[in-house]
């Protein structure tokens, strides 16, 4: 996946584990994230905790199943893309969701 984003000219920074993202989370100042379900429970309790984790639009990977769906729009993510991901269908999401944040500090 992160191939695709950088072929589509998007910059994408990846991280194996929680702990590892957590530590250079602010640094990057990213404007969307990109969760798994190995990491997507910790990511979302943690910006509940954290502030600089708040505003950041999460699109979360999910299984095909209604729900792990309805448990990540609970958990606060904006999007959901269902495994298998297909890389056209991740650029376009992220396309409009970039598009959209991008609208709305301009307004």
């Amino acid at each position: 996946m992160a191939a695709s984003i950088r072929k589509a000219g998007l910059s994408c920074v990846c991280f194996s584990n929680f702990h590892t993202m957590a530590e250079h989370w602010r640094a990057l100042n990213p404007a969307i994230a990109i969760v798994d379900a190995p990491i997507a429970d910790e990511f979302f309790r943690c910006r509940k905790e954290d502030e600089s984790f708040c505003d950041l639009p999460v699109i979360e990977f999910v299984q095909p199943d209604a729900e792990s769906r309805t448990k990540a729009f609970a958990a606060g993510a904006m999007d959901c893309i269902v495994k298998p991901v297909i890389s056209e269908e991740l650029l376009g999401c992220l396309r409009t969701h970039l598009a959209s944040r991008s609208a709305l500090s301009h307004a």
